[in-house]
């Protein structure tokens, strides 16, 4: 399980990947979990100032942050062995 958390996210509360991450690892099926949390960005998972739905339209930046995809495809690729 790959848990991606933008610590400026409004929406979702940076703690709750947290949350979901011990309870993935405390199920009775044992997997993998890894959690990355991403400082100064939103919940649409681009950088941001203050995380505010608001703030959205007047981001210059936006595209996801390149740290998800590149941890995606280190996850993918541990996963697949």
């Amino acid at each position: 399980v790959l848990i991606i958390q933008g610590d400026l996210d409004r929406q979702v509360a940076a703690h709750h990947a947290d949350k979901l991450a011990d309870m993935a690892r405390n199920r009775k099926k044992k997997v993998a979990v890894d959690v990355l949390h991403l400082p100064d960005v939103n919940h649409l998972l681009v950088p941001a100032t203050t995380g505010d739905p608001s703030e959205y339209a007047t981001l210059p930046e936006k595209q996801v942050v390149s740290a998800i995809p590149d941890k995606i495809a280190e996850f993918l690729s541990t996963a697949i062995r």
